[in-house]
């Protein structure tokens, strides 16, 4: 008999996830998406490309957009950042 499911939530601190266009397609925790989303709008900070940041948010997340705006304007305008962007230092799912 398994055990009854705890409401503790559970920490995770798990290395930084690579970014990748395909993980977008993929089913990722909510854990797993956190950094995937956090390492993707670190690689657009480098670059302006904002197309996987793009594709782990959802559509309506208004709170993505003024994170992800701002990068794409900066580039347009011939900007850049130059920041090591945010670390997820650790993460806690309620279950």
């Amino acid at each position: 008999m398994a055990p009854p499911p705890s409401a503790t939530p559970t920490v995770s601190e798990a290395p930084p996830v690579d970014p990748t266009p395909t993980q977008a397609t993929e089913v990722l925790g909510p854990e797993e998406t956190v950094r995937a989303w956090v390492a993707a709008r670190n690689e657009a900070l480098t670059d302006g490309d904002v197309e996987a940041v793009t594709a782990l948010s959802q559509s309506q997340c208004s709170s993505c957009e003024n994170l992800i705006s701002p990068i794409v304007e900066t580039y347009e305008r011939g900007g850049r950042y130059m920041t090591a962007g945010w670390s997820v230092l650790r993460t806690k799912a309620a279950s």
